[in-house]
């Protein structure tokens, strides 16, 4: 069913996208054309004139805005094709868009919007920014709250139709001036979006083949042929695949290894596999006409032209890399907060979590600072809740420092902690304003060549919407922030009929409690409640205990302290008493395993060594004897 038909409004929308009384652009020909919206607010300014709009707003973190202020704001070029797609066209580039999918296609490209277009108030409502990006906008936050949108004024498009999927003039090749790679680029092909960089993906405009390219991690060690072979069978047999045919081709001017495949739903692939800047690339085609592995050859000269290299002064390869200076963009729009993130590092935007190869991570946390709170007095709290999770061995405090970020002073702290495989840097910048408390929390291992480098890098590039939070959000809690480790929640499974109370300092890796049970994580430590159908308990207790007796015969960092049969919540129970050192760690675990009217459950607590304080003990102790029968 056409989209926009199931809406009953499709002269109305046109009027709305086509026929709308923009500004008119004479005045502003080779200048900067500019849009202010505010989220939540129907005021705009468009070029200096306040103009009143359908109200932006956001959802999962991506903001919304009415299609047309496009043409309002730069003179856009708005179409409805096919009854179910738009297109807006702007400086030579091309946005194509349906309401309801989140698949967005720019000059060719493939995107992926995390907010799909949708309709509100008989008005078609789509992703600000990546929009803006694709015509080639710049979109910036300001201290008043506002975003806005700026474009240099050019020649407007051509609004007859492209015949060109790829719109990429002169370009040959295509490649990732990052992981230093290139080939061929077919007028047929379509460039897709990944949010990994090191995976490239590409489809033809018949959809009669699709390819993936990745860039492995950086290897110590030189891989001859065998072991790209090895990387395309292991990758095959973990997909499920049947091998049709395998070639080394260690004569070539670039040396790799092929084979061919087919799925199970019987697709045929061709991998392949080169080695060269100390990586192994790995390239999987799948074809969607091929019959017979033979027919796989028609994409030879394609593959062929694969190469572990980027040349930066070609001007014939499009880079589809967006990495400058090893650093990357990261945005959470929900927040206002922008951030640039070393090359390579996994990111989640929408929790504000990013981790890197070599045990860097970084994390950004926001709540209403509480009235009367000075960065001195929350640096002074945070300093405390360290001291409560760490013994005084494995803690050190080293400095406090005023800073700088998002254009407000801050506080820099610094320290350093120790869960017994080695230390690790802490660095945290604290802000606040209107209303609200910032932290950026950076931690990496000692020595980490460059790492002060890499926060002082990632703290200048931060960008914050002070006031858009202030004018948006109301109050804001974050546990991260939460100093009294006695308090606590209740939590209650009304299907196993048992309650517990969790502190809230504790993280949530998963509450289930209706199913398989939770887990829970805090700073050395983790809790956890399982259930499962109880066929005989006994049984399973003996094979625990036998389980664990090896291990303690086998691993002199494993000790089995104790076994215990108790009483616990009315029924027996098995406590089970652990000290062992995991990855260099050293931790006590107890586990206790209990069964009532055909369920088992097991509860595991977990704490580190380093920080087995009192504090900690005492919640985790709490914790566990909360745990009792609901009627």
């Amino acid at each position: 069913m056409k989209i926009l038909q199931k809406t009953g409004a499709v002269s109305l929308i046109l009027a709305l996208l086509l026929g709308m009384s923009g500004l008119s652009l004479t005045a502003y020909a080779g200048k900067s054309l500019e849009l202010q919206i505010t989220v939540g607010s129907k005021n705009a300014q468009i070029n200096g004139s306040a103009q009143s709009i359908v109200q932006p707003y956001q959802i999962h973190g991506v903001t919304m805005v009415p299609l047309g202020v496009f043409k309002k704001a730069f003179g856009a070029d708005i179409k409805m094709r096919d009854g179910n797609e738009v297109t807006l066209q702007q400086n030579g580039h091309k946005v194509t868009l349906a309401v309801g999918s989140p698949i967005i296609w720019i000059d060719g490209r493939k995107y992926r919007s995390e907010a799909a277009p949708a309709m509100l108030q008989n008005t078609l409502m789509a992703p600000l920014r990546l929009i803006a990006n694709g015509i080639g906008a710049k979109v910036t936050t300001s201290g008043k709250g506002q975003i806005t949108v700026s474009l240099q004024d050019g020649e407007q498009a051509d609004s007859g139709d492209e015949g060109n999927i790829n719109t990429d003039s002169g370009k040959t090749r295509v490649g990732s001036s990052y992981y230093g790679w290139s080939l061929d680029y077919p007028q047929d092909l379509i460039l897709g979006s990944s949010t990994d960089e090191s995976v490239t993906t590409f489809s033809d405009s018949g959809d009669a083949y699709y390819v993936e390219v990745h860039a492995g991690d950086l290897l110590a060690k030189e891989a001859d042929t065998d072991t790209l072979m090895d990387v395309l069978l292991t990758s095959s047999r973990n997909s499920g695949e049947t091998v049709l045919d395998q070639s080394t081709f260690p004569a070539a001017p670039v040396p790799y290894a092929r084979i061919i495949s087919s799925d199970k739903d019987g697709s045929l692939w061709e991998g392949r596999a080169y080695y060269g800047n100390k990586r192994i690339y790995t390239l999987y085609l799948l074809s969607q006409t091929a019959k017979s592995y033979k027919d796989l050859k028609d994409y030879d000269a394609f593959l062929d032209s694969f190469r572990p290299g980027f040349d930066p002064s070609d001007t014939t390869i499009k880079d589809v890399s967006n990495v400058k200076n090893g650093m990357i963009e990261a945005v959470n729009e929900e927040y206002g907060i922008s951030l640039l993130i070393p090359a390579g590092w996994s990111a989640d935007s929408s929790q504000m979590t990013y981790t890197g190869k070599n045990g860097e991570s970084l994390a950004v946390y926001i709540s209403s600072a509480p009235k009367g709170l000075t960065l001195e007095s929350w640096a002074d709290q945070l300093t405390g809740q360290d001291k409560q999770k760490f013994i005084p061995e494995a803690y050190q405090f080293k400095s406090k420092s005023s800073t700088e970020a998002a254009g407000e002073k801050g506080l820099l702290q610094e320290a350093e902690y120790n869960y017994g495989d080695g230390w690790r840097q802490l660095k945290r910048a604290l802000l606040i304003n209107g209303g609200y408390r910032y932290l950026l929390e950076y931690t990496a291992p000692i020595p980490q060549e460059g790492g002060q480098d890499t926060f002082k890098s990632i703290l200048s590039s931060l960008d914050i919407d002070f006031e858009g939070n202030t004018n948006y959000f109301g109050n804001l809690e974050n546990r991260r922030f939460q100093s009294d480790l006695a308090k606590s929640v209740m939590k209650a499974s009304g299907s196993y009929h048992y309650s517990v109370s969790i502190p809230l300092y504790w993280r949530s890796l998963s509450e289930r409690y209706e199913q398989s049970g939770a887990e829970y994580q805090f700073t050395g430590g983790s809790f956890k409640i399982e259930t499962e159908p109880a066929s005989d308990p006994d049984l399973r207790v003996s094979q625990l205990r036998s389980y664990y007796n090896e291990a303690a015969q086998s691993n002199k960092d494993f000790v089995l302290e104790g076994v215990d049969k108790v009483t616990f919540v009315g029924v027996p129970a098995t406590v089970f008493r652990i000290h062992q050192t995991e990855g260099g760690v050293p931790k006590s675990k107890q586990l206790i395993l209990f069964s009532r009217d055909g369920t088992a459950y097991r509860i595991t607590s977990v704490i580190n060594d380093s920080n087995r304080t009192a504090e900690q003990k005492a919640a985790l102790q709490k914790t566990v004897e909360s745990f009792g029968w609901t009627k």
